[in-house]
């Protein structure tokens, strides 16, 4: 598993490289338009709802800073719960709802690999292509909902 985790992340890197995106980002480049991402929130509702409270639950349990991000199947953000310690940084990185994870809006990120490889995927600060992501541990899964899709 490790050797194909980093193969995908140097394979990552050069396509990164090839389309010209660099790693100092302030945000990441892609973003749904406000129409489509309503309709994306309102498809999704119960998932967010499920989301939101079993995050919560557990949320209530831990004592650092965390963020939880829940993306669609084309890796969209549909929601987010975090610490409220650390709202700035959140605000700083550009992350709301309708920002994609994709390799070409903010580069080798543990969302896209998990998405790609089809598992769960960690990486750590210096694994992150972008900039903006090298200050976290990042731990991408998805997860399969009762009407077979995928996030």
């Amino acid at each position: 598993m490790e050797d194909i985790k980093s193969n995908e992340i140097l394979f990552s890197y050069k396509k990164c490289l090839e389309i010209g995106l660099t790693k100092s980002i302030v945000a990441p480049l892609i973003s749904l338009e406000e129409e489509e991402l309503k309709k994306r929130l309102q498809e999704n509702k119960k998932l967010i709802e499920v989301f939101r409270k079993c995050v919560n639950r557990v949320g209530t349990q831990l004592k650092k800073r965390y963020i939880f991000l829940l993306v669609d199947s084309e890796g969209y953000l549909l929601d987010i719960l975090y610490n409220k310690k650390i709202y700035k940084d959140i605000t700083k990185l550009g992350i709301r709802r309708g920002t994609s994870f994709k390799e070409e809006s903010c580069g080798t990120n543990a969302i896209s690999l998990a998405m790609k490889l089809k598992q769960p995927i960690y990486l750590k600060p210096e694994e992150h292509y972008c900039d903006i992501f090298r200050i976290s541990h990042i731990d991408g899964t998805r997860t399969k909902t009762g009407y077979g899709k995928v996030s």
